[in-house]
């Protein structure tokens, strides 16, 4: 029996997302990583060379989402936070799925997850967080392919997608997300797969506006987070926590404890901070000048895990954020 060799080709995307000319690729470093809070069950994800020829380089990030009742979360908690969801015109990603991923249901396919605080960062009341999920349609087997996210269908998580009428029953746009929550900003950008089907392959290249982020542009030997001078032992490497990179450079504090105590500024008049706390339930904390004891989410236990507060000082009519964070010793 003949077997046909499956083309090493990558689909050229008809969807507006930027073309590599037009859009600056970067390296998803840093604070790109395992999002620890929204990962559920057995899902795992590895750096891995391949498969075929990835859009921007020589490795992707595969997830392995063994069944429906499993997530996997891989983004970047730090870097989006306080960016208008206003100002964001294009989102999108690139994936690699199979036919056996299909065959389960043609959409099928990882999603980007955006988190958001709906109202924005001036208001302390009323809804202060959802997700916004792109709804995937579905893509070609055993090739790359774009997903532009932006002209696609979106819906919100929890209350905001209730106040809205955007939610898995009645999607929207993202001019219509837009429309509904002007003052709306980002706290976090991933691509999540789950908790719906099992699936297993690889993505690549997000799109955030005119940069495309690199999800895994090391070529030669893949290299542990931490460890420069050790090189891995396949072809395949576990992905390490949230900014463990920096970690190990000393740019995040170490602490033996899943907890810290945080305190109001001198000349703030009012400061919060904002966690996933230990039953992985975002909260919303104001700060005594003392200092405000607070407990870090049960799932970034692992050694190396970084945990990430985002905080709000109020220094007169102006309102500012800091990122505070810490990693598990």
């Amino acid at each position: 029996m003949s077997r046909t060799r499956l083309p090493a080709l990558v689909v050229v995307a008809a969807l507006a997302l930027p073309a590599a000319a037009q859009a600056a690729v970067v390296p998803a470093n840093g604070n790109w990583g395992l999002v620890n809070r929204n990962i559920i069950g057995a899902a795992t994800a590895q750096v891995r060379t391949g498969p075929f020829t990835p859009p921007y380089g020589p490795g992707s990030i595969n997830f392995l989402v063994p069944a429906g009742t499993d997530k996997m979360a891989y983004g970047n908690e730090v870097d989006f936070v306080g960016v208008p969801l206003s100002s964001v015109t294009t989102l999108g990603f690139s994936v690699f799925t199979t036919g056996e991923n299909a065959a389960i249901n043609p959409t099928n396919l990882p999603n980007l997850g955006i988190e958001i605080d709906p109202t924005g960062p001036a208001t302390s009341t009323g809804i202060n967080y959802t997700t916004l999920v792109n709804v995937s349609t579905a893509a070609p087997v055993n090739v790359w392919s774009a997903v532009n996210a932006s002209a696609g269908q979106w819906y919100l998580t929890g209350s905001a997608g209730t106040a809205s009428g955007c939610n898995q029953v009645t999607y929207c746009t993202l001019a219509q997300v837009k429309a509904f929550y002007p003052n709306a900003s980002l706290l976090a950008v991933q691509i999540t797969k789950g908790r719906d089907y099992a699936w297993n392959g690889a993505v690549d290249g997000v799109v955030v506006n005119d940069t495309i982020y690199d999800l895994a542009p090391s070529s030669g030997p893949i290299v542990l987070p931490g460890t420069p001078s050790t090189p891995a032992t396949s072809g395949t490497t576990p992905v390490g926590g949230t900014g463990t990179s920096g970690a190990s450079s000393g740019a995040v504090r170490c602490v033996s404890t899943r907890s810290v105590t945080l305190r109001r500024l001198r000349n703030a008049r009012r400061s919060t901070a904002t966690y996933v706390d230990r039953n992985g339930r975002r909260r919303t904390v104001t700060l005594s000048r003392k200092g405000t004891r607070i407990s870090f989410s049960g799932r970034s236990v692992t050694k190396g895990a970084v945990t990430v507060v985002h905080v709000r000082d109020t220094v007169g009519s102006t309102s500012k954020t800091r990122t505070v964070r810490r990693t598990l010793c």
